[in-house]
């Protein structure tokens, strides 16, 4: 049976997951803060290594809710983007290494979560102690056009037997590789599972066919591809409109490309807070999701949640969610005339969409933040081989 009771060990999670300060309260991003409350009550204690960055904080960040969170916030470079970031961090390298090795103590367990610089030095860290450990890839796993040199650097020893304990992974299984855990976690709570429920009952019935895009406006997440396909959608006169949830450095040029192509009954909304973006996954028909590569994708989850119908691109962890699962059509990766055509195969055929609603719904109640804890005990338990009392 599975321990009951917390771990006596403490957990050191070294995770490059920005922290902010808002008002009294260390503020991070929901998904990551929510994970680590898991841990909490798992372990006896946890210690998150990170950093503390300035400025402003994003719409989803919140605190910690367990009380035996701990946060150790490592001095050095802000920005470590491009070669002048990279020299930075080449130069605070040696110092976190030194000052992270003295907050380490017995009976700690190591959790590296990549694939950021802190998650690395989580590896490098994990090279100067025999304490145990296991690490997290929170990223796509297979290769991709573009991948950062760190990222490939890091997926080679998560890859091998050099890390020494095993290695969650989003992606498939390999028995060359038996200490790759294929690991998905969850997006949403029973009490949000049951709300989405509630909201369907009362959606808007198409036509207008809502496509939603909920994420940051960065190039990986192929914002850019989704305005060239409702170019070919709008140009065809079909009934659809797109709500745009989400902000970053690509928004101006997604502003330009909207001019540029004519398009109409598409709203920017920027980042929205919870309820926001709740009544918008309430209002949609159709999610889409044309990721050039992907970790998780906890929105899949909430638009499963939702019910809605998922056309996003074959990559990554979206084959494992929408393909295997049914909940969903897939479309060659950067390809807008395939993603139009996968689009229109739903819009054709309610009996499609109302299939992938179901299925969703199906899929996201099996997956909901409540069963992740025994996942994660049940994890410690058989890879980990630690006494639990």
């Amino acid at each position: 049976m599975p321990f009951l009771n917390r771990s006596k060990n403490r957990l050191v999670i070294f995770s490059g997951v920005s922290h902010h300060l808002l008002g009294e309260k260390i503020v991070a991003h929901r998904g990551f803060v929510r994970e680590v409350d898991i841990w909490a009550r798992i372990f006896d204690e946890v210690l998150v290594v990170s950093r503390l960055v300035n400025g402003t904080a994003a719409a989803d960040a919140v605190p910690y809710v367990e009380k035996n969170i701990r946060q150790h916030f490592l001095s050095g470079p802000q920005n470590t983007d491009g070669l002048s970031g990279k020299l930075r961090l080449a130069l605070a390298g040696p110092a976190w290494l030194l000052e992270s090795l003295r907050l380490l103590r017995k009976g700690d367990i190591l959790m590296a979560r990549g694939p950021d610089s802190i998650g690395f030095l989580g590896w490098l860290v994990s090279r100067f102690t025999s304490l145990p450990r296991f690490a997290k890839y929170a990223d796509q796993w297979e290769k991709f056009p573009g991948e950062p040199p760190g990222y490939r650097l890091q997926k080679m020893f998560y890859r091998s037997r050099s890390f020494g304990g095993p290695v969650m992974i989003y992606g498939a299984a390999d028995e060359r590789y038996p200490h790759w855990v294929p690991f998905f976690t969850s997006g949403v709570s029973r009490a949000e599972w049951e709300v989405a429920g509630q909201a369907i009952a009362s959606r808007p019935q198409p036509p207008p066919y809502r496509l939603l895009f909920a994420g940051r406006l960065v190039y990986f997440k192929g914002a850019d591809v989704l305005l060239q396909t409702m170019k070919y959608l709008q140009d065809e006169g079909l009934p659809v409109v797109l709500d745009l949830v989400g902000d970053g450095p690509e928004r101006e040029k997604l502003q330009a490309l909207i001019s540029e192509y004519g398009l109409r009954n598409i709203t920017l909304h920027g980042w929205l807070g919870p309820q926001a973006l709740a009544e918008c996954y309430a209002n949609a028909h159709i999610f889409v999701h044309p990721s050039r590569k992907e970790g998780f994708g906890k929105v899949l989850v909430e638009a499963m949640s939702y019910g809605l119908p998922i056309v996003g691109a074959d990559v990554g962890v979206s084959r494992e969610l929408v393909k295997k699962n049914q909940v969903g059509l897939l479309f060659q990766k950067g390809d807008a005339s395939d993603f139009a055509d996968q689009i229109k195969v739903i819009l054709a055929d309610d009996g499609i969409l109302n299939r992938f609603s179901e299925k969703g719904r199906q899929v996201s109640q099996s997956m909901l933040l409540e069963g992740l804890e025994e996942r994660y005990r049940e994890f410690i338990v058989k890879n980990m081989k630690l006494s639990h009392e």
